[in-house]
């Protein structure tokens, strides 16, 4: 019922404003005095939906600075929830006209009015009205500050980055701190000098701020300015906002931030190179493979854990010689383990290639703890071979893992296109003897009988 009043109700209303004079021709001039008084009327009305109609009027039909003068004068004369309409629409139709009245309306005394206004300016203000907004954006009132910030970030025009970096050079912290997220919102690639600067100013909040815009805004010419800051932080949490800036730097631009990070590692201490490690393992390549590697003997615990792990999560081939050199050589477990999981990982089959059975033969001579040997297991068992089951078979007899065993054997032996081959038949007999898996023998089972 209540529905179809309300397509009554808009029925009517659209039907009269197409007949009013001059509303054909309000995007060039004007409206007519009725049609302007109509949504003057719409706009006062106590019915939402009337008020709606007319919000939809000003936003997409009537156009022309005149008309935009008119709609902001009325602001004045609103109740709350009707202002806040119609600054909503003001800012939409994105007439600089409105502007004044706009402005006015800060000094509502209804924090929705504000709020609604500071949206607005988004589409209205000018760079002149950056102090304001800088301003606002700091208020005490959270929703005044974010949408003073909101605004901030959709302003246009050239002028409008350098008025917010002069707002913030003669802003105090809480001004500069508030002003960084909307460079970066902005996208202000040509602000980075001077939030590089503000990521070494003294109050810890900016800092924090500036890093966190870097992250966006950073190109690979400031590489070498971030290993500068990552080695500079003087608290765990503005490292770790140094390493999301620049690791994130490096996913954009792979290969050619390397160098950079390479040039500021002598300078770096432990926590700073682990930091730098990861980041080398971000950009990937040839070059931070090897600049890894090259840590892997180091004698600082820290970095030296980090280089293990970063070969061992490597996403390609490239590290299998590495890793197999530190599974026979790693000095400590944590090594050994690392490079057992790295190695199952990038030896297994793959879409483009089939497993490489003579690392994964190396891995399971190596895997000491039944961990590892349950990673091999996995492996081996989507590696339907001959090959892959004699790499299995030895560990059919190791207490600790023959149920993972059985399980391998069946499964590589169900992928056999034929089971005449007598290891096979051997294999599987062993299974159907030892397993205490009534299904898991069953299978094997079938596999026998299978002509």
């Amino acid at each position: 019922m209540f529905q179809n009043r309300l397509i009554w109700k808009s029925a009517a209303v659209l039907a009269l404003f197409a007949t009013m004079p001059g509303v054909s021709r309000a995007a060039e001039e004007a409206a007519s005095p009725e049609l302007t008084e109509m949504i003057v009327d719409l706009l006062r009305n106590d019915d939402r939906d009337m008020r709606a109609l007319g919000l939809q009027q000003i936003r997409e039909e009537v156009r022309g600075e005149a008309n935009t003068l008119k709609f902001a004068a009325l602001l004045a004369s609103l109740k709350p929830d009707a202002q806040v309409g119609l600054l909503e629409a003001l800012g939409d139709r994105g007439d600089a006209a409105a502007r004044p009245a706009v402005l006015e309306m800060l000094r509502n005394d209804d924090l929705l009015v504000r709020c609604a206004a500071l949206r607005s300016l988004g589409s209205l203000a000018t760079a002149a009205d950056v102090p304001l907004l800088a301003g606002k954006a700091t208020s005490e009132v959270k929703e005044e500050a974010a949408a003073a910030q909101n605004s901030l970030a959709r302003l246009r025009g050239a002028d409008v980055n350098p008025a917010i970096l002069a707002a913030m050079k003669g802003g105090d912290a809480n001004v500069r701190a508030a002003l960084l997220p909307v460079l970066a919102a902005r996208n202000a690639k040509d602000a980075v000098p001077s939030v590089l600067e503000l990521a070494r100013d003294k109050p810890p909040e900016v800092r924090l701020a500036a890093l966190r815009a870097l992250r966006s805004l950073a190109a690979v010419a400031d590489t070498a300015a971030l290993v500068e800051l990552v080695r500079q932080s003087s608290s765990a949490e503005e490292r770790r906002h140094a390493e999301l800036a620049i690791s994130t730097l490096c996913g954009r631009n792979r290969g050619a931030c390397v160098e950079p990070i390479l040039a500021g590692w002598q300078a770096a201490d432990p926590a700073a190179r682990v930091v730098l490690l990861r980041a080398l393992a971000r950009a990937g390549g040839p070059r931070a493979l090897e600049a890894i590697v090259a840590q892997l003997n180091s004698e600082q615990e820290v970095v030296r854990i980090e280089a293990q792990r970063a070969v061992c999560e490597w996403p390609d081939a490239a590290a299998v010689p590495h890793l197999v050199r530190l599974l026979e050589t790693a000095p400590d477990l944590r090594g050994r383990v690392l490079a057992v999981r790295g190695l199952a990982r990038l030896a297994g089959p793959q879409p483009d290639h089939a497993a490489d059975l003579q690392v994964l033969d190396k891995v399971a001579s190596h895997a000491g703890r039944a961990q590892e040997k349950r990673i091999v297991l996995s492996v081996l068992q989507v590696a339907p071979s001959t090959d892959a089951l004699r790499l299995v078979v030895p560990m059919l007899d190791d207490k600790e893992v023959a149920p993972e065993a059985h399980l391998a054997t069946v499964m590589i032996a169900e992928k056999l296109a034929s089971q005449n081959d007598p290891a096979v038949t051997e294999a599987l007999n062993k299974v159907t003897q030892q397993s205490a898996d009534a299904a898991l023998v069953s299978r094997a089972q079938k596999l026998l009988n299978r002509p």
